[in-house]
Parts: structure tokens; sequence; C-alpha cells
């Protein structure tokens, strides 16, 4: 016997798995999205800030609240249609989320602290200075500090995945001399 669910249950189960999943995938996701995009040959590490976490989240909660409002809005038109632009609104917010990112390798630095589009690159001559903030493990990461020519400036926290460059960095400085602070 075959059973006929109404179309609303169709939505219910989709928000549910929606909100379910997104806090497993949430680790995972950005870090896999950025690394599709921006890691390219000659790129040691593709770095994704808490903004673009934060912004993932948001973006696939909306996309839940909008499958869960059909369900509860018992699809009326109106509903209806303020469960798409939601849906969009949450599809549009997964794709500015990916923008945020700082990139490191061979030829340089390239970041993009915003929403937009625009990502600045500089070469390691691009480089002026770096201050060095020797950290105690109890209070945080040792952090970098990389002042550019025209500058702007970028901060990087010492974590696990940038410690596994630490020498790679520091030979990199050293053969393109630029002058490092230790504070």
């Amino acid at each position: 016997m075959v059973k006929h669910y109404e179309a609303k249950h169709f939505f219910m189960a989709i928000g549910i798995c929606v909100l379910i999943v997104t806090p497993v995938l949430l680790v995972f996701m950005p870090a896999f999205i950025a690394n599709s995009i921006y890691l390219t040959p000659g790129t040691w590490i593709v770095i994704v800030p808490a903004k673009s976490y934060i912004i993932y989240a948001v973006g696939s909660f909306v996309i839940g609240a909008s499958s869960l409002l059909l369900y509860f809005g018992k699809l009326r038109k109106t509903v209806v249609i303020i469960g798409i632009i939601l849906f969009i609104s949450g599809i549009i917010l997964l794709l500015l989320g990916a923008r945020p990112h700082i990139a490191i390798g061979d030829k340089g630095i390239a970041y993009n602290n915003s929403l937009s589009a625009h990502i600045n690159q500089y070469s390691w001559q691009d480089v002026e200075e770096i201050n060095y903030y020797d950290i105690d493990r109890s209070e945080g990461f040792d952090q970098y500090e990389i002042f550019f020519t025209d500058g702007n400036k970028v901060l990087l926290s010492e974590n696990g995945f940038l410690m596994r460059y630490h020498k790679a960095l520091f030979d990199k400085f050293s053969e393109e001399n630029i002058t490092i602070h230790w504070k």
C-alpha cells in the first residue's frame, strides 16, 4: 500500500535535516569550499576566518528556517513567497561566506576580509615589515602582523594549520630580507 504524504511534510523533513546536518557540515564546509576556490599551484595554505563560519551558519539556518516555515505556514501563497525569499537569501549568504579568506604561497599573500569580490594580492616584495607576537600558549596563539607597502596589514594567528608552515614562512622572510620585529 502506497502512502500519500502532504507536500508540507516534505518541507518539514528538509528543514529538520538541514538543521541537524548543519553543525556537522559547518566544521568542514567553509574550509573545503575556500580550498576549492582559492588553492592554486604554489599556494601553501588557505585560511578561513571566523567571519566565514558565522556567515555559513546563518545561511544554513535561514535555508532550514525557510523549509520549516513552509511546513508550519500551511503552504499559503504569502508563506510560499516568504519561504522562497528566505531560501534565496540563505543561498546568497552561503555564496558570500566563501569570499573572506587569506591565501599564503610562494608568490605572496592574497586576502579578502570583506564580503566584496575584491581580493588584495601582494607579492613578498610588497611586504614592508612583520611584527611577530610571541604569545604564551595559555593565552592563545603566536601572531604575525604583516604590513604592506600600501599601508594595509593582515593579522595571522599561528594556529595548528599555520604552524605547519612556520619554517617555510621564516625561510621566505629571510630570502626576501623582510624585517621581523619580535614582540
